[in-house]
């Protein structure tokens, strides 16, 4: 799916299993949200999703990966993006 046309892909950033489409966003584990979803939906999908066994932590770390990619998204929206050179000289430094 990362070959659809139209995808926008942000896998490697919080998951590898992270995709965007045209109005969908995959971030794996069977969870899929649609740009027409509240961001309350969102986070009630999130949770119910999550395993039977999962702790508090797991729910805050689900939640926490929720709000980094739409604040992600908003960002790419709004054109604050970062060149892929950039992005390389970055993990260069922080790879030393």
């Amino acid at each position: 799916m990362l070959n659809e046309p139209g995808s926008r892909s942000v896998a490697g950033l919080f998951s590898p299993c992270l995709w965007a489409s045209p109005g969908k966003l995959n971030v794996g584990r069977g969870l899929v949200y649609s740009d027409n979803m509240t961001i309350k939906e969102k986070v009630i999908q999130a949770v119910q999703n999550l395993p039977d066994d999962a702790s508090i932590e797991d729910a805050m770390a689900r939640l926490l990966l929720l709000a980094k990619v739409e604040r992600g998204l908003r960002e790419a929206d709004a054109g604050q993006l970062i060149d892929h050179g950039a992005v390389k000289e970055r993990m260069a430094k922080w790879l030393r």
